[in-house]
């Protein structure tokens, strides 16, 4: 999936999809393939089909390999809590208020207590905690969106980037 990935980001998406469709096919043929790295390129190729805006077949791997994934990767994680930032996402774009606000809840606690560089850690909990307090903003739950909001990185700095101008 690295070729995909590359591609996706030059935003060459014909590329992107072939080679992704390739690397698919590849997971799906061999079984002598571990769980772990099944459910870490799963996970993947559900990422970058989102990513190519190909929804519909990201949402048939989610709706098809989520337990199985879930039930691979270890909950203290990275690849376990970026999957539940897509699981999140995805739950965004159909609609599926059951599995959004708990998906991203899961995935924000995980990226606070992650093992990673500051620098990540701030990036994918900003991103989730936006996407949280919008989707609780929406549901009408306005105590969620603040303890999402009073949980985003830069909130420490609120007042300082207000006064820079910045917020």
């Amino acid at each position: 999936f690295v070729a995909a990935t590359v591609y996706l980001r030059e935003s060459d998406f014909v590329r992107a999809d072939y080679f992704l469709n390739r690397g698919i096919s590849v997971l799906l043929t061999h079984p002598e393939i571990g769980s772990f790295y099944k459910a870490v390129a799963l996970a993947k190729a559900i990422e970058l089909l989102s990513g190519t805006n190909d929804l519909l077949r990201a949402n048939y791997f989610y709706q098809i390999s989520r337990a199985y994934i879930a039930s691979q990767l270890p909950r203290s994680s990275l690849d376990y809590a970026r999957f539940k930032q897509i699981e999140g996402t995805l739950a965004a774009f159909s609609g599926d208020q059951s599995v959004l606000v708990p998906a991203l809840t899961e995935a924000a606690a995980a990226f606070k207590v992650l093992e990673v560089p500051d620098h990540l850690r701030r990036y994918h909990s900003s991103f989730t905690l936006l996407n949280l307090a919008a989707s609780c903003a929406l549901n009408g739950n306005t105590e969620c969106a603040s303890s999402a909001i009073d949980s985003h990185p830069l909130s420490r700095r609120r007042s300082e980037l207000i006064r820079a101008g910045r917020f």
